[in-house]
């Protein structure tokens, strides 16, 4: 089992052996360099922690101190958890966050009242590795109700 270490921009613990760490994208010095996914012509200084997209600071989007690629950079994370659906129709969070779950996608769900801006909105927040993941089963399941219609 890999030595654990921390990260010099997020303070997380990552394990030794990574290249980048997961929860902020930073790439770690003792990485090889490679090459930005966009901007082939430069060097890539971290990781979309979304996608994992290699990002330099040309096209990175920096949020709290996490990287994103443009593509994923209006997703709200709060710690280790990306936020998937927001919504006040509590049976249609219900309905989702049951879905996901029977897929095998870890879900946690809060209800921020007036606290934002849209009072009694639930949020539905999984795990940040598996938001590509969700996004998709989510998509496709709209998909299949709107064929249904």
């Amino acid at each position: 089992m890999s030595e654990l270490t921390t990260c010099s921009n997020c303070n997380n613990e990552v394990t030794e052996d990574s290249d980048f760490c997961p929860h902020c994208g930073n790439l770690f010095k003792e990485a090889p360099p490679v090459h930005c996914e966009t901007d082939l012509d430069q060097e890539a200084t971290g990781v979309c922690i979304i996608c994992q997209k290699l990002v330099c600071s040309r096209c990175q989007e920096v949020q709290n101190r996490r990287l994103f690629c443009p593509e994923h950079c209006n997703v709200q994370v709060e710690e280790d958890w990306a936020l998937i659906v927001e919504s006040r129709a509590a049976a249609d969070v219900e309905m989702q966050k049951g879905y996901l779950e029977s897929k095998g996608i870890q879900t946690t769900m809060q209800d921020f009242g007036l606290r934002l801006r849209h009072p009694g909105a639930l949020r539905l927040f999984i795990p940040i590795p598996d938001y590509l993941r969700a996004k998709k089963i989510l998509d496709e399941s709209n998909e299949l109700i709107n064929l249904n219609e």
